[in-house]
């Protein structure tokens, strides 16, 4: 199965999440780039705000769980606050906790600039559609160890 495919695929999976299919298309155009170390991807499920990936780290030799989450330029502080308690999730150790290896944002920077109109309302117009239209996006990933689903054992 071609990488196109799959990213197609797991956008088609990706439902009832508040990340829509263009966006987990990005999404992966940017792993591409900037975290090319992660390969054989494959869908594992999504919540409301995020949807979760079963990957291979090649640097840690590793099979891992990415939750992605995808937030604009107004939220980084947010973000920011999110990823201080996952660096704070790193640093437990327990056979009960989901083992956290790091964080990381991938961004799409907006280069626009180009002013063709005269009128400053025109203009002014013109700057909030287009920043609307080309908001830089940004996806908070988290790697996490991957679980599978098993059997849980409960003692009565």
């Amino acid at each position: 199965m071609s990488v196109k495919q799959t990213k197609k695929q797991i956008a088609n999976l990706v439902v009832d999440c508040s990340m829509k299919y263009v966006s987990v298309m990005k999404f992966f155009d940017l792993m591409k780039i900037q975290q090319q170390h992660y390969t054989d991807f494959t869908y594992a499920g999504n919540g409301a705000f995020a949807f979760v990936l079963k990957a291979n780290n090649k640097k840690i030799n590793q099979i891992v769980a990415l939750k992605v989450v995808e937030c604009d330029s107004n939220n980084i502080p947010l973000m920011e606050e999110v990823q201080k308690e996952y660096e704070m999730l790193q640093q437990l150790s327990s056979k009960y906790i989901v083992k956290v290896f790091g964080s990381f944002f991938l961004t799409v920077e907006d280069n626009s600039d180009d002013d063709e109109s005269n009128n400053e309302e025109e203009k002014t117009v013109e700057n909030k559609i287009k920043k609307e239209k080309n908001e830089r996006k940004i996806f908070f990933v988290i790697e996490q160890e991957f679980c599978q689903n098993s059997k849980i054992l409960y003692k009565v």
